[in-house]
């Protein structure tokens, strides 16, 4: 995608302008926009992902990963 936009600007059609008049928003204004919605998008996402998960996974999981880890470590796994 970006190869084939630098393609476009580069060619004849490069200077063709979308619209009427000037932009209504500076480039840094799009950028921040542009931005904002995928912080927004990522907090939506995951702020409900996230504890669905911890929800839906259960606990035994997680102690036999952790005992997995204390034998790697040589530790007593009767420790926890």
């Amino acid at each position: 995608m970006i190869s084939f936009s630098s393609l476009c600007r580069a060619s004849k059609y490069g200077e063709i302008r979308m619209g009427h008049g000037p932009p209504e928003f500076r480039d840094i204004t799009w950028f921040a926009m542009i931005l904002s919605c995928s912080v927004g998008t990522g907090v939506f996402i995951y702020g409900l992902q996230e504890p669905l998960d911890y929800y839906t996974h259960s606990n035994k999981y997680r102690v036999a990963t952790a005992l997995k880890l204390l034998r790697k470590k040589g530790e007593r796994p009767d420790t926890i």
